[in-house]
């Protein structure tokens, strides 16, 4: 007898808004550290953020990929997104412009490890 999965209603909603709140906030930070990038490359000093900006890219489409994995009730993607989040809050934490989103970022997957704490047995 096959085991009856059940995702409740605000785990639904999170898993749809998570990724969303995501991209637009890595998006308003690249366009934020790109416009600084260009003013200090016009100043003639180094700023050092290529780095960031081609990494900024990139924890959007993970953070896709992990809420796509907790969809489908795999473990690994809870797993992936506790990560993200607490690497993102510690490098924004570091971060002189976006220290304020440090706890921000740890909002969200405190939120989901209560969503899916009821339910984490049916999960592969």
């Amino acid at each position: 007898m096959p085991i009856e999965r059940k995702r409740g209603r605000f785990l639904t909603v999170w898993l749809i808004l998570l990724p969303i709140a995501n991209t637009v906030i890595s998006l308003w930070c690249w366009i934020v550290l790109f416009i600084l990038g260009m003013q200090s490359a016009v100043f003639g000093y180094d700023w050092g953020g290529i780095v960031t900006l081609a990494i900024i890219p990139i924890v959007p489409i993970l953070n896709i990929v992990f809420s796509v994995a907790v969809w489908k009730w795999k473990r690994w993607g809870v797993f992936g997104l506790g990560v993200m989040s607490i690497a993102a809050s510690f490098v924004s934490g570091w971060s002189v412009l976006f220290f304020y989103l440090a706890p921000v970022g740890l909002v969200g997957i405190i939120v989901l490890a209560i969503l899916v704490r009821p339910i984490w047995k049916h999960f592969e």
